[in-house]
């Protein structure tokens, strides 16, 4: 099956790419960023793709800049290039094109990477959006204040996601342990996956319903505190991973039970 070119969108402020057999919009301010403007059309024409610029826009009806942001939803991924400036100020939004755009392309859920002019002084502004844009998955997670400053976070990525791995402490074997979050998985697709522990004692893991039901409450703020969700509908599923080794019982957290009997979940 032959894959369908993609399109890159150039608008001045920072670029934003999409990235796959899909469009693929940049945003950039020009100021600071002329030698990175120049050579783009030359290298997304080299990896098959076809770029188009903000000044693209300008011969329309409709003002390039919603053009620009209508042109996201044609869009798969964003890559964001910051330079020194961070542009004009809208009155409208209070923030620049490229901010906006910013925040239109996370409330549609679209995947994002950002990248940085290195050697260059921002202007407070931009550092202030660098800094929102630029945090990391595992920067997230600490700053959500769910997992302990002595746990070890393990990062990873691919094409189709990142991962930030969590460590768990080892208690005595035969001590009963809370169910606890070990991975946090975020897609290109803006899906967010946690994976987490069941509580479990010396005679295995428990699928308790009372503790189920506070442990998933818990791990939605969990999700929620990420601030990495931002449509206005969302589907929460839920899985065991081995149910047949998983026993529907009662969780103690002060003590292991004596005898257990496997159930299917």
């Amino acid at each position: 099956m032959q894959s369908r070119k993609k399109t890159v969108v150039i608008n001045p402020r920072t670029y934003q790419s999409f990235v796959g057999p899909q469009h693929t919009q940049f945003h950039s301010v020009r100021k600071g960023l002329e030698e990175e403007r120049a050579a783009l059309r030359g290298l997304i024409r080299a990896v098959g793709h076809t770029p188009v610029l903000f000044e693209d826009f300008s011969a329309q009806t409709t003002p390039s800049r919603q053009a620009c942001l209508d042109a996201l939803d044609s869009a798969d991924v964003c890559i964001f290039l910051l330079g020194p400036s961070y542009g004009h100020v809208f009155p409208e939004t209070g923030q620049s094109a490229t901010h906006d755009e910013w925040v239109a392309a996370k409330t549609a859920g679209k995947p994002r990477w950002v990248y940085r002019k290195l050697g260059v002084t921002f202007e407070n502004a931009q550092q202030d959006f660098l800094d929102q844009v630029g945090t990391s998955l595992a920067d997230r997670i600490r700053r959500a204040g769910v997992v302990k400053n002595s746990a070890a976070l393990t990062s990873s990525s691919s094409r189709e996601h990142a991962i930030v791995g969590i460590s768990v402490a080892q208690p005595r074997f035969d001590a009963p342990q809370h169910g606890e979050l070990v991975e946090v998985r975020l897609h290109k697709s803006g899906q967010v996956s946690l994976r987490a522990t069941l509580p479990r004692d010396n005679m295995g893991s428990i699928l308790d319903q009372d503790a189920l039901s506070q442990q998933v409450t818990s791990l939605l703020r969990f999700s929620g505190a990420l601030d990495l969700i931002h449509n206005e509908r969302i589907v929460v599923a839920i899985g065991v991973s081995n149910p047949q080794m998983t026993q529907v019982d009662r969780f103690n957290p002060h003590q292991s039970r004596t005898r257990a009997y496997l159930s299917a979940c």
